[in-house]
């Protein structure tokens, strides 16, 4: 799942939208989250308890693995700054799924 949460207000509210969609709720399959959420992760991790868990994040920037079936690892996070091309920098990471 991409996506880009409004800047404005309303984050937290679109976030629990994404989290209560049934047909992310229900997946049995692999699920990864990743995007600008335009908050603290702090408070994406609390919208998410129980759902998805953090493996990497800079600023507003984040990505997360969900809870379900196997288990997500997450090795080499780095954060690669753009030049000029944007206010945020890159976060990569290689996750690696254990059923």
């Amino acid at each position: 799942i991409v996506t880009h949460l409004d800047h404005v207000g309303g984050q937290e509210e679109q976030l629990q939208a994404i989290a209560r969609d049934k047909e992310i709720v229900q997946c049995d399959y692999p699920m990864i989250l990743m995007g600008d959420m335009n908050m603290d992760a702090y408070f994406v991790d609390k919208v998410l308890e129980g759902q998805f868990e953090k493996k990497a994040t800079n600023w507003v920037d984040y990505i997360g693995v969900g809870l379900g079936n196997g288990s997500f690892t997450a090795k080499g996070t780095r954060i690669e700054p753009f030049d000029g091309l944007s206010d945020h920098f890159a976060v990569l990471t290689r996750l690696t799924y254990e059923k």
